[in-house]
């Protein structure tokens, strides 16, 4: 009871904030669904709740789709009249139907949706059409996404080329530093040999040496008898 009586008063006041214009913003709720596919008996009976409460209760469908290829989609839609009493009745037999005059044409009424842009857009935008037409040009080309269909998988594709340069650089890299130590190691190797035949070149010189003295000192002996 008490929850009852408590949801009751937030839609009086919900009501009398409609009434004095105060949440004027608060118009309904809105559904992405991809190219707009969004009639379904979910969506009525949200929108009889909304409108319920509120005849001024609109759905605003976003169509995600379109949007990313550059042309911004969005429908808004309120059951009408007929469809509003079916639904509070709860009586969608043939006949009921039939008597209400209820198609697939007229189950939804669509509204206009107008978008105002900020007074900061709207000063920009009243500059670029005051400007000359070359520099008009060349800032409204950044402006229009509808030429630019392919501008996502173009991103997209940039991205995935800029990843492989850099597993190629981060490889390069690697390869780099492999090389400075394979060379490093020759280079110490190289001079590891080069040292050990200047020893052994020496050991041998030395060994020369003295085999040159003992036969001199052998000769020596040799003449001095």
């Amino acid at each position: 009871m008490y929850e009852e009586l408590k949801q009751q008063e937030m839609l009086d006041m919900l009501r009398k904030f409609r009434n004095m214009n105060i949440d004027y913003e608060l118009v309904g709720f809105y559904q992405a669904h991809p190219f707009g596919a969004c009639f379904s008996q979910d969506l009525v009976d949200s929108m009889f709740d909304y409108q319920s409460n509120g005849p001024d209760g609109v759905v605003i469908i976003y169509d995600p789709v379109k949007t990313r290829q550059g042309q911004l989609c969005m429908r808004a839609y309120r059951l009408s009249v007929p469809a509003l009493e079916l639904c509070a009745k709860n009586d969608w037999s043939p006949d009921a139907v039939k008597a209400a005059n209820l198609t697939y044409q007229t189950m939804f009424e669509e509204l206009p949706i107008v978008i105002k842009s900020s007074h900061l857009v709207n000063v920009m935008m009243a500059e670029l059409s005051l400007a000359p037409t070359r520099i008009a040009d060349r800032f409204s080309t950044h402006l229009e996404l509808g030429s630019r269909r392919s501008l996502e998988k173009s991103v997209r594709a940039m991205m995935a080329n800029i990843d492989e340069l850099n597993k190629s650089i981060s490889a390069y890299g690697k390869y780099v530093n492999d090389k400075q130590r394979h060379d490093n190691m020759i280079y110490n190797l190289t001079q590891k040999r080069v040292t050990g035949e200047n020893i052994a070149k020496l050991f041998l010189a030395e060994a020369l040496a003295d085999d040159k003295g003992t036969t001199k000192d052998r000769s020596q002996s040799l003449l001095n008898r």
